[in-house]
């Protein structure tokens, strides 16, 4: 009874709408550090998936894992993913506003079920749909095929479904875009996060 909760949010000044420019492909993208928690094998083998569909990964990040998941893409002669490094965070926006579909995390662990992780909030604060995995965190709040698409963790062919979905359902991507995109401005801005601060 001496805690409080609070969202954790994004900064608007940093991770806001900005128009897509037309491309080629498809474009998917994660961003983070590479721990067990992200589960980047699942994304690694869901790429492979779907490399004949025109559907292209950016990942941006780099960690404990590096290796394995070089070795994993070099195993798999994945082609349809480009590898970044890093990108300074005040940039990450215009990153983000050249994809399509954003990935959260697919990890297994305990600690994947018990949180929502950044890169949900930064997604949705730039009206993108967002896949992540189903846990009691996420559920806490968001609404699956409402203002969220959920996947069982660890499980690349349900992942796949769903990009290949959405892929090809643009009103789907819209609806979820601007559902997510209103949730944020109401429980997740940093005007509604102080607002939660005042309360307390």
């Amino acid at each position: 009874n001496k805690f409080k909760s609070l969202w954790v949010g994004a900064d608007e000044s940093i991770f806001y709408p900005i128009q897509k420019k037309e491309q080629k492909d498809f474009e998917v993208l994660f961003f983070g550090t590479f721990i067990p928690l992200q589960g980047i094998e699942t994304i690694i083998k869901t790429a492979k998936i779907v490399e004949d569909k025109k559907i292209k990964f950016r990942i941006i990040g780099k960690g404990q894992l590096s290796s394995k998941i070089d070795n994993l893409s070099q195993k798999l002669r994945i082609k349809n993913c480009e590898f970044i490094e890093w990108t300074p965070l005040e940039e990450l926006s215009q990153e983000i506003a050249k994809s399509d579909i954003c990935l959260g995390i697919f990890g297994s662990s305990r600690k994947a079920a018990n949180v929502i992780p950044n890169k949900v909030f930064d997604a949705i604060a730039c009206k993108k749909p967002c896949i992540t995995e189903d846990s009691p965190a996420i559920r806490e709040i968001f609404t699956d095929k409402k203002d969220i698409l959920l996947v069982p963790p660890e499980d690349e062919l349900s992942l796949s479904k769903v990009i290949l979905n959405l892929k090809k359902d643009i009103h789907l991507r819209q609806k979820i875009a601007q559902n997510a995109y209103i949730l944020f401005l109401k429980n997740f801005s940093v005007e509604a996060i102080g607002q939660q601060i005042k309360k307390l």
